[in-house]
């Protein structure tokens, strides 16, 4: 496994994901956790722009050879965050992201009062 195909949960990804068994449009995803315990089994990533990530279309399992790195959270924007933020907190799966991107997001606000 090269260090190119390791992904950490808030890493913005190009992917298709799978919906009845029918790879999608490629757009763009926020990885939630690994799947397993190792890379090779997979990752949870939430395809931000298909809606609320408590929908089950909206979270697939990805393997690492399917993605492509686009970013990070950190990315966005104050808004964007909030609204991720708002979305996460509801779904379990994306609890420790939804901490992390709220962290962030306060930064982001501290950094913009106080330049």
């Amino acid at each position: 496994m090269s260090a190119a195909h390791a992904y950490d949960t808030g890493d913005v990804v190009w992917g298709r994901p799978v919906k009845h068994n029918e790879p999608q449009a490629r757009r763009k995803g926020v990885v939630l956790d690994l799947f397993g315990s190792d890379p090779s089994c997979g990752y949870k990533v939430w395809w931000y722009r298909a809606g609320d990530p408590k929908v089950g279309a909206t979270v697939t399992l990805a393997l690492p050879r399917e993605l492509q790195r686009a970013g990070t959270v950190e990315d966005f924007s104050e808004r964007d965050l909030a609204r991720m933020e708002r979305q996460l907190s509801r779904f379990t799966d994306g609890e420790r992201l939804g901490l992390q991107i709220g962290t962030l997001r306060l930064r982001k606000r501290a950094a913009r009062r106080n330049p």
